[in-house]
């Protein structure tokens, strides 16, 4: 019994010695696994995870293949969803019924929403509560926007909320959450600054849904943003949870210049 359990050890810390990236661990769990007998790999030791790229199993900073396959399914059989949904106006000449402006904001918003689930577990631990902070959070952040766009719309401005976005995406992606836990309230003010681009991203939402032609159209586009949105957040195996954030800004960007442009020239009666 006593030699199982000394093996066990040794298989632990030689697992810790592939995953850690300090010196003196690895060399430590080495010595003990060769005192057990244990081989230890002579490959280099995978890049350790880290708060803003927190994948244990992943050993480089790439898309898992499996994750790949499935999402080019995935697209595939959204594509052939969507076509086949609007086959009747692409067949009369009309172009994609799809309002790009928030295609784009579907796209970001889901960005930012998966960058928060990341981050926050790094405050409230990786358990069921994460999720329950975050999508109270979110849907606090939405409500708080609608209501102040439909009872006080002179106090807000969507060139206003899409300048206060781009500052709080890259303040939420710049400033290190370390420097965050040491703050007096450490978690309502780390929650509160991650739900800010949320809020005005809502306040961008409900000024544009207000004007919408096609209410029903631009929901869908939003949808299918999001879907591209989840796409996207593969990028995180490569370069990060933080980096999502200027993705998502870069989506908003794109956004903007759409608020106001044609959706399409025909009847929108196959959207």
């Amino acid at each position: 019994m006593v030699a199982k359990n000394q093996v066990r050890e040794g298989l632990v810390l030689n697992a810790h010695f592939i995953a850690s990236g300090d010196a003196e661990l690895r060399a430590t769990a080495e010595r003990i696994a060769r005192a057990h007998f244990i081989p230890t790999p002579q490959a280099a030791a995978p890049l350790p995870s880290t708060d803003d790229w927190p994948y244990l199993f992943v050993e480089r900073h790439q898309i898992p293949i499996p994750m790949l396959i499935l999402a080019f399914m995935l697209a595939a059989l959204s594509a052939l969803f969507v076509t086949f949904h609007v086959r009747g106006e692409l067949r009369i000449g009309g172009s994609w019924p799809i309002d790009r402006h928030f295609f784009f904001l579907g796209a970001g918003f889901l960005l930012v929403e998966v960058h928060n689930v990341g981050r926050l577990a790094r405050v409230f631990g990786t358990t069921w509560s994460v999720n329950a902070f975050v999508i109270a959070a979110v849907l606090g952040g939405i409500l708080a926007a609608n209501t102040l766009v439909q009872r006080w719309p002179t106090l807000v401005d969507a060139r206003a909320a899409y300048l206060a976005l781009i500052v709080c995406l890259l303040a939420c992606a710049r400033v290190p959450i370390e420097a965050m836990l040491t703050w007096p309230l450490a978690q309502v003010l780390i929650t509160v600054l991650y739900t800010l681009p949320l809020f005005f991203a809502g306040i961008i939402f409900a000024h544009s849904f207000q004007r919408a032609a096609f209410p029903m159209r631009a929901l869908g586009s939003n949808l299918l943003g999001s879907l591209l949105g989840g796409f996207l957040e593969l990028a995180s195996f490569v370069v990060g949870l933080a980096a999502l954030l200027y993705i998502a800004a870069l989506l908003y960007a794109l956004s903007y210049p759409l608020r106001r442009a044609p959706i399409t020239r025909h009847s929108p009666a196959h959207a």
